[in-house]
């Protein structure tokens, strides 16, 4: 009996015991009660564990940065609009570093940082804005769940999956906190159902299918990078895929090769403005008190590795993935077990 998703919505629609409107209202139920749950009292939250503060600090750096730098813009449109000598770089820039929130860049979490600062340019530099963000992405997720779901295995599905979120415990505890947790969960299921999408369906959908799912995971782990190991879910998934077709080699040589390059890009890009804010600061002999990004990364590496190496050998699985104690809840078979899965997924299409 075939277990695996349907190919197209159509079929898993006609297997539907839930009409179109019936579950956009169930829907809409669930994410009222699901966003009810993620948002009640928000503003009254802040930081409570000190990785909280830190992303939020982050955040706010990278804000008020971003606030100098588009007003020292607008002086040098007046300038160029009066003729009057207004704008001087250096007085700029120094201008900007005071006026900027005294904190720097510190962890490596910088697309949660970015979300923070994107939110702030809408709300201000709030205690609650990292809450805010976890919520606003666990509400999406109780959408995208349902989407996922009903395109797969039909609405009745997909209502039962946004119905199990929207009420687990653990999803809307991370949905109130300032973490990392949500939104890069987001960001790997979405990741996932594009690379699915493609892989059962190789012929229509070779290239975009594969270098988008690794692209959206390279943003969840801009985000977390302790999910680093779960990329190699899908990267095996599409090794093993190849090796079950034994048809197609360099087809899936180039989705492989697409599916890398699409996980290391957001990692790149987040690495130009740093370089760029190094050399400016060179220019002008000013040293900044952070690392690129790339730099932050192994950096981090090192010293979760190295904490976890103690007091048990094995613990240093755990700084794979998050929740901690990789090892202990059979991580690496849970890897196994998903890159089989969605392997022989696509082989059966």
């Amino acid at each position: 009996m075939n277990h695996t998703p349907p190919i197209n919505g159509a079929e898993a629609a006609r297997s539907s015991f839930l009409g179109r409107r019936a579950a956009w209202s169930l829907l809409a139920l669930i994410v009222v009660l699901g966003g009810g749950i993620r948002l009640w009292g928000i503003t009254d939250r802040g930081p409570m564990i000190w990785d909280e503060g830190l992303y939020n600090d982050e955040g706010a750096w990278i804000y008020t940065g971003a606030r100098g730098l588009l007003e020292s813009l607008e002086v040098k449109r007046e300038e160029r609009r009066t003729g009057q000598d207004l704008w001087k770089a250096e007085d700029q820039f120094r201008k900007i570093g005071a006026q900027q929130w005294p904190f720097t860049l510190w962890s490596n979490r910088i697309g949660r940082a970015t979300e923070n600062a994107a939110m702030m340019a809408v709300v201000g530099i709030q205690p609650w804005v990292g809450p805010l963000v976890s919520a606003i992405y666990g509400i999406a997720g109780i959408i995208l769940v349902y989407l996922v779901g009903a395109r797969w295995w039909g609405r009745d599905a997909g209502v039962a999956a946004a119905l199990t979120l929207a009420v687990m415990g653990w999803h809307w505890i991370y949905s109130r906190e300032g973490f990392v947790e949500t939104d890069a969960t987001f960001f790997m299921i979405l990741a996932i159902a594009l690379y699915l999408r493609s892989a059962r369906d190789v012929a229509r959908h070779p290239y975009w299918g594969a270098f988008g799912g690794g692209f959206l995971w390279g943003v969840a782990l801009t985000i977390q990078f302790r999910w680093a190991s779960f990329a190699l879910i899908l990267v095996a998934a599409e090794l093993l895929h190849a090796w079950l077709h034994r048809r197609g080699l360099w087809v899936h040589v180039a989705r492989f090769t697409l599916m890398v390059l699409g996980i290391a890009l957001p990692n790149l890009l987040f690495e130009v403005p740093y370089y760029v804010a190094h050399i400016v600061a060179r220019h002008f002999e000013m040293k900044l008190p952070f690392y690129t990004y790339v730099q932050t990364l192994i950096v981090h590496t090192i010293i979760v590795i190295k904490s976890a190496l103690h007091p048990a050998p094995k613990t240093w699985m755990d700084w794979l993935t998050f929740p901690h104690g990789m090892w202990s809840f059979s991580g690496p078979l849970m890897l196994a077990i998903a890159t089989a899965s969605f392997a022989f997924a696509g082989a059966r299409a």
